[in-house]
């Protein structure tokens, strides 16, 4: 796992609502790629494909696309927040209205928000 996806787990671990650890053998794989696949948007600079079995996540892989990251010209910071973005989407989350939620569908400069929280709230606890 890169540094940036630690950053992202870790964000979401000082919440207190869950506790993200790092395994090899986890059904979660997070990377780093160059490659979307073919359903993806041109623009996208991440994506989570993930498998569910009811409301329970089963697995997912969730990729940041450094080639459409660099293009755009990502601070070190928005590229934890798109890392947390994607983090939030394995968690249960979905995309918010709320510009300035973590959720939001145009990650920039945004954080981990109290209604993020919330939200996960509602599915943990």
């Amino acid at each position: 796992m890169t540094i940036i996806w630690r950053e992202a787990v870790l964000a979401w671990n000082k919440l207190g609502v869950v506790s993200l650890t790092e395994s090899a053998n986890a059904p979660i794989q997070l990377g780093e790629s160059s490659t979307p696949p073919s359903d993806l948007s041109s623009e996208t600079g991440a994506f989570t494909h993930y498998h569910r079995d009811g409301n329970t996540i089963t697995s997912a892989n969730s990729q940041l696309l450094l080639n459409k990251i660099d293009k755009n010209g990502y601070t070190y910071l928005e590229k934890v927040g798109i890392a947390e973005h994607e983090i939030g989407h394995i968690l249960g989350l979905a995309h918010s209205k709320n510009p300035r939620s973590i959720m939001s569908p145009t990650v920039v400069d945004q954080k981990i928000s109290t209604p993020d929280i919330n939200a996960l709230k509602l599915i943990y606890e």
